[in-house]
């Protein structure tokens, strides 16, 4: 019997992280089946050099401080081995950190050598330790690889010591590999994101191209850019002996969990009549908060009474945009920000909002955009090719040329009432996490076969 292998590694060893890449293999896993036409799914960790069967994902309680300071010195320990690995491809100078570079570029003298000596060694230190600890076997069971294995490496891997494992898996047990793809936005657009991510996923998605039997995307739009990294790579005739499919992402924002209250803060914000435009992701420079800021300052210099309510986590290279908010005359007044709302909060919201307004540079998927739909909410986005995809000719779209575009767009709504979209939302649906699950495995049992009858 053929065996999926569904991969949730950083799931598994950092319980309490739940938004974008995380966010979706939690579903996939909650809705996974335990077979599904003759095929059986199995949820699966890599962990301490092999493969971990999940019975269970672990709670908040499974993250000691023990645990959590070896994971972080071994995630460490990890990046900086890769740095100065010998035998990679890295060149010094695209290292940033300025002693890792300058360690890089002297490794074969004495001093450059011996600190490299020194970081691997204890690098394989900690990870014999981590492994000694073990997993507690409530929640996970070592693994044997059988066949006709298909592992799919779902999960963001990138963060993990996954690929030696699966190199060693292919090469002695001849398993197949799905990799799925979110986006290449490290790649196509890295000045959104830190160095440390730069790298490790130019190095992961080099692995994954020469490992991998087969793709999912979870957009056409990011399947087109993996259709022309492949062929960059691999040639057409490369490109060409390698099944692809897409599969969409979920969304059931019915799924509050039990007992959340909704933040007091934010049901205040809403007791009042004045429009709410709602914002909801990380706070990072792709998403593109201060271009909703600089458009809404637009509208209330005009005297709009409009306000902007940003919800989602404060993350990197954004102390500057993070500091204009925390200042800003017009803080608690029209502009809000929240950066650790509950799923109960953030379905209100949706709930009593006027608009989405979603301005990110470039998205795989764009999962807020089918929440608000999904409840009603109309919205306003960039003009990517994925927000197409997904909304069609039942959004507003915008420029990012140019603020008052967006500024344009929620006068005319707030003037005439008539939302600034070609249609509306009525009879628009989109699938489930339990249909997407469905969808994913589906793709992936039906290329195998193909595989298989070629073989």
């Amino acid at each position: 019997m053929m065996r999926l292998l569904i991969e949730c590694s950083f799931v598994y060893e950092n319980p309490t992280v739940n938004t974008g890449i995380q966010r979706v293999v939690r579903n996939v896993i909650k809705h996974l089946p335990s077979e599904r036409d003759g095929v059986r799914c199995i949820p699966v960790a890599i962990m301490h050099g092999q493969l971990y069967e999940v019975h269970q994902l672990p709670g908040e309680e499974y993250v000691t401080p023990k645990r959590i300071w070896r994971r972080r010195w071994l995630s460490r320990l990890g990046f900086v081995r890769q740095c100065l690995d010998e035998h990679g491809s890295i060149d010094p100078r695209d290292i940033a950190n300025s002693h890792l570079r300058a360690i890089a570029g002297r490794k074969r003298s004495w001093y450059g050598r011996r600190i490299y000596d020194s970081v691997r060694f204890c690098h394989s230190l900690l990870s014999k330790w981590h492994s000694y600890c073990g997993e507690d076997p409530a929640f996970s069971r070592p693994l044997d690889i059988l066949p006709d294995d298909r592992l799919v490496i779902l999960d963001s891997s990138w963060h993990a010591d996954v690929a030696p494992v699966v190199s060693k898996l292919k090469i002695k047990n001849s398993l197949k590999v799905v990799g799925v793809f979110y986006d290449f936005i490290p790649m196509r657009k890295p000045e959104f994101c830190t160095p440390q991510l730069t790298l490790l996923f130019n190095q992961w998605v080099g692995f994954i191209v020469r490992t991998a039997d087969g793709y999912l995307t979870i957009s056409d739009s990011v399947g087109k850019q993996l259709r022309e990294l492949l062929i960059d790579r691999l040639g057409v005739e490369g490109a060409s002996k390698i099944w692809q499919k897409s599969f969409p992402l979920g969304s059931d924002m019915s799924a509050i969990p039990a007992g959340q209250r909704i933040d007091p803060d934010i049901e205040l914000i809403f007791s009042r009549p004045e429009s709410v435009y709602l914002s909801v992701s990380t706070i990072e420079p792709r998403k593109n908060q201060s271009y909703l800021l600089d458009a809404f300052e637009i509208l209330w210099s005009a005297g709009f009474a409009a306000r902007l309510c940003l919800i989602g986590k404060v993350g990197w290279l954004v102390s500057d945009l993070v500091e204009r908010i925390r200042q800003h005359p017009e803080l608690g007044h029209k502009l809000f920000m929240f950066n650790s709302a509950n799923d109960a909060s953030l379905a209100f919201a949706y709930e009593k909002s006027k608009a989405l307004v979603f301005a990110s540079y470039d998205e795989g998927f764009g999962l807020p955009l089918v929440e608000a739909m999904q409840r009603g909410l109309p919205v306003m986005a960039s003009d990517i090719d994925v927000f197409r995809e997904i909304g069609g000719n039942r959004v507003a779209y915008f420029g990012l040329n140019e603020p008052r575009n967006l500024a344009s767009l929620v006068e005319e709504y707030e003037n005439t009432g008539s939302f600034p979209a070609e249609k509306g939302l009525e009879g628009w649906s989109w699938v489930s996490w339990s249909d997407s699950t469905s969808m994913l495995l589906d793709g992936i049992i039906d290329c195998s076969r193909v595989d298989i009858r070629r073989e």
